[in-house]
């Protein structure tokens, strides 16, 4: 954070628990560079975040409207924004080789109702060595 090329890892729970839980906008603090893991999903970001409760704000976040194809890629990664009169966000991952999580999909219309805390509360990343660890050592 603060434009010094730092980062923070393993937000991938906490977005999904906001996402869920229809947050469109909130800080969030840390005093490290990784979010814990929990149980391996977001259902306990999400319990925690109706315990905290919601406030509205004073104003909705801009859409993004993309007038023609965005893509970006890094290594296997990439990500597309297309236009279209309905946004809509559709997000596939596949671990191949990691059968413990094998490929998993979740698609939403981004004007309509958020997706539910029981929709994205149970998904689970595969925390274990086996898992991990191949991915991790082809990183060193």
């Amino acid at each position: 954070g603060g434009g010094g090329g730092g980062g923070v890892r393993t937000v991938e729970h906490l977005l999904a628990a906001l996402c869920g839980a229809g947050v469109s906008s909130c800080t969030v603090a840390l005093d490290a560079q990784e979010l814990p893991i929990l149980d391996g999903s977001s259902a306990p970001w999400l319990k925690l975040i109706r315990a905290a409760g919601l406030a509205p704000t004073a104003s909705a976040p801009e859409a993004l409207a993309p007038r023609a194809p965005v893509w970006a890629a890094h290594g296997d990664a990439w990500v597309v924004a297309m236009p279209a009169a309905a946004p809509r966000l559709t997000y596939t991952i596949d671990f191949g080789a990691f059968a413990p999580i094998g490929r998993q999909s979740f698609s939403f219309c981004v004007h309509g109702p958020p997706p539910t805390g029981r929709s994205v509360g149970a998904a689970h990343t595969d925390g274990s060595r086996a898992g991990v660890g191949p991915a991790a050592d082809a990183l060193i």
